[in-house]
């Protein structure tokens, strides 16, 4: 009876024991929101309403010693950020995002996706939630297409904080770098039904053993 029991466990969970969760995303920006063009030798900063499941307000800031670029054009979709002769770990473009009553998302985010439909050279990407990278560790953005970075790569002592504004910030590592950036996601994990199936099959075992 006993082995009889394990064989209906793993016949009505088909692998699901080992079986990773499916994974939804949540919309951080689109870029559909907003307008803006900065380009200035030093910093310069732009703030912006942002209308999406998970954030409500986007502040960009830039700094280069040299001239540098990033614009947003109303209704375009697609933030362009260019640095023409970028100083290694001191010319930047930062993406601040928060939300009134926290990015409560945050809380069961286990990866970010950076949608990068153009790029020209290479960069390295921070995201954290302090007021700099600090002890983050950053992902090599080389090529166009999805960038995803793990939320563990934020602090190497991370816990997430949803009151706490979350940052994305691009320093180039090659001259003549430019980036267009069309959406940033939030990856959340579905809730796993495996334990719930299996923990059904128990039960329904054990009233049949009974007498």
């Amino acid at each position: 009876m006993k082995h009889r029991a394990i064989s209906l466990v793993l016949a009505f969970t088909g692998g699901l024991l080992t079986h990773s969760a499916p994974a939804a995303t949540v919309v951080l920006d689109t870029f559909s929101e907003g307008n803006f063009l900065l380009s200035n030798t030093g910093a310069n900063i732009q703030g912006d309403s942002v209308i999406s499941p998970a954030a409500s307000f986007r502040e960009v800031f830039g700094y280069d010693v040299n001239r540098w670029s990033a614009s947003l054009p109303a209704g375009s979709g697609a933030l362009t950020y260019t640095s023409r002769s970028p100083v290694p770990s001191l010319s930047f473009l930062q993406l601040r995002y928060g939300r009134f009553g926290g990015l409560t998302s945050l809380l069961d985010t286990n990866s970010f996706v950076l949608k990068v439909s153009a790029l020209i050279g290479e960069a390295d990407v921070f995201v954290y939630q302090s007021g700099n990278p600090g002890t983050a560790l950053p992902v090599t953005l080389s090529a166009a297409g999805d960038l995803h970075i793990p939320i563990a790569n934020m602090t190497q002592h991370f816990q997430v904080n949803p009151d706490n504004p979350l940052y994305f910030r691009f320093y180039p590592t090659t001259a003549n770098f430019s980036i267009t950036l069309d959406e940033i996601d939030l990856v959340v994990p579905e809730p796993a039904t495996a334990g719930l199936a299996v923990a059904g099959v128990f039960l329904l075992l054990r009233k049949r053993r009974r007498p």
